[in-house]
């Protein structure tokens, strides 16, 4: 492998791996800076309005099926499957 190319790799790699750690301190901060109190959250907001959730027969939708009479309870949302 000519030497010029086996520099930019290098160059590459560090700049990738740069570029990553950057990324990753600054989804932190965000979430950090963004993140709300569920006290914070209006819960009743769109309370009387109703969904309609389409789902596909699977053991995760039963465990999901099994929390929306508590859902329709705390946020007022009436949920159709």
């Amino acid at each position: 492998m000519p030497r010029k190319l086996a520099a930019f790799r290098g160059h590459s790699a560090n700049f990738a791996r740069r570029a990553l750690i950057c990324s990753t301190l600054w989804a932190g901060t965000a979430v950090v800076v963004t993140q709300a109190n569920a006290d914070d959250i209006n819960w009743r907001q769109f309370e009387g309005t109703s969904i309609v959730w389409a789902y596909d027969i699977h053991p995760y939708a039963d465990a999901v099926a099994a929390q929306m009479l508590e859902f329709e309870k705390l946020t007022g949302i009436k949920v159709t499957p």
